[in-house]
């Protein structure tokens, strides 16, 4: 089933523990899930799912999904408020250590998997910009991310190269989680295996050490840099960054301390590598900085674009609709954004997405996004409260009755599912029909 020339590498890499490793491919994968701290606590959630919460041990709100939990039945997860990750890939956002009103790039970023956590981390405060070259992935990025709801997220669609030439050493950290060959996901992933070569490893080890570069260009000085994959051999880990280093002698390797792992199996005694007999996937993690002295970033003194100010008629909706006011508004292209800081001018980067969109103007009435109801940020004035029942049928598309009138938040036990348009005897659906069960 596996290349032999894998199944020897990893005996040479693992020794004693090589039969342990085997064993563990032939286990059932496990299921993890972190907690949208952006919407909720462990606490409430805990409530909504109704089965005891087991710490997967990778991060403070990631913990163990049962495996015969159904995501498809699950009102808490279209509302945004977790997301499903394996439990050892939140290993480099606890590595990366995100913090508020820091400026953090994810070079790499589809799905959104460490994306999304990195942002239940930052609480809306600073600037989180995420990046994915392949277009496809991109769109997957932008809606994870928009279900997640944070108010500070930049989607980018564009090359790393591109990146580093815009924004030269402008962020205090970088997630580098690179595309590889992929052989700590072999039981999570089957496919994988039949892509497995000694050339595909070569040529993986190649493009990394293009995407650290661009990584590196990027960083400021003192800014913290974590280079990850999810395989296990050296030469896409240990061979890239030892080359990497040589190149840059202002880069030093951080030491990562941490509960889960006790930096075995690797030479590089400051990196950590995960196992699947280590309840979860495989990973290699990394941390480095870039020596000098950390300074600030002031966003607003930064490159600002050019945007028209917000119409009246979405500052009514605005005013009426939301408890609290985002900081920084703005007009484009008719679309009325909001966020917690200024709309930036990426020259001539590929912008996907830039906070939040409210919505949209059209002959002089303003027509709210989606996208609004799903912010961690936003608390609204109009709420509709639904029982089970209507909010089943709310989110696979269908009519609600609703005594209201006016744009409402739909709301069931706490959790905000998106919004309607009310005539005092039917609420008109405007949940996303791609994202509607029925679909």
């Amino acid at each position: 089933m596996y290349p032999e020339q894998f199944l020897a590498n990893m005996k040479d890499l693992l020794k004693d523990d090589f039969d342990k490793f085997l064993n563990s491919l032939q286990e059932d994968k496990i299921r993890g899930f972190r907690v949208n701290l952006l919407k909720t606590s462990k606490q409430q959630l805990e409530q909504e799912l109704a089965f005891p919460f087991v710490s997967t041990g990778y991060c403070d709100n990631g913990y163990i999904l049962p495996s015969d939990f159904d995501l498809g039945k699950s009102i808490a997860y279209q509302a945004g408020l977790f997301y499903v990750q394996e439990p050892s890939a939140s290993a480099a956002i606890t590595i990366l250590d995100p913090k508020p009103n820091e400026v953090i790039l994810d070079l790499c970023a589809a799905p959104g998997s460490k994306s999304t956590g990195i942002v239940e981390r930052m609480q809306h405060q600073g600037l989180f910009v995420a990046n994915e070259i392949n277009e496809k992935r991109a769109k997957i990025l932008c809606e994870n991310l928009q279900r997640h709801g944070g108010a500070n997220v930049v989607i980018l669609n564009d090359e790393p190269q591109n990146i580093a030439k815009e924004l030269p050493e402008f962020f205090d950290k970088v997630l580098c989680d690179a595309p590889c060959s992929g052989e700590g996901m072999f039981r999570k992933n089957p496919e994988a295996i039949q892509h497995w070569s000694v050339e595909h490893i070569h040529a993986c080890a190649i493009r990394q050490e293009h995407i650290l570069e661009s990584a590196y260009q990027t960083l400021k000085k003192g800014g913290i840099l974590v280079y990850s994959t999810c395989t296990f051999n050296t030469v896409e880990n240990e061979q890239v960054i030892e080359h990497f280093l040589e190149s840059h002698p202002d880069m030093e390797l951080v030491q990562t301390e941490t509960s889960f792992s006790q930096n075995a199996y690797t030479s590089m005694k400051q990196a950590i590598r995960i196992f699947s007999f280590e309840q979860g996937e495989g990973h290699f993690i990394c941390k480095m900085q870039k020596k000098g002295t950390l300074l600030p970033t002031q966003l607003q003194q930064y490159r600002l674009k050019n945007t028209m100010p917000v119409d009246k008629v979405a500052n009514v909706f605005m005013d009426e609709m939301l408890q609290q006011q985002f900081p920084y508004t703005w007009t484009f292209h008719d679309y009325v954004y909001g966020g917690t800081f200024p709309q930036l001018d990426f020259k001539n980067l590929h912008v996907l997405r830039q906070a939040i969109q409210i919505g949209q103007i059209k002959n002089q009435r303003f027509e709210p996004s989606h996208a609004l109801f799903m912010s961690g940020y936003c608390d609204f004035h109009r709420v509709y409260e639904v029982d089970l029942q209507k909010a089943s049928q709310f989110i696979n598309g269908l009519t609600i009755p609703c005594n209201q009138k006016g744009y409402v938040a739909v709301k069931y036990n706490n959790m905000i599912l998106g919004f309607g348009k009310a005539d005092g005897q039917i609420l008109k659906n405007k949940y996303p029909k791609s994202l509607r069960k029925t679909n």
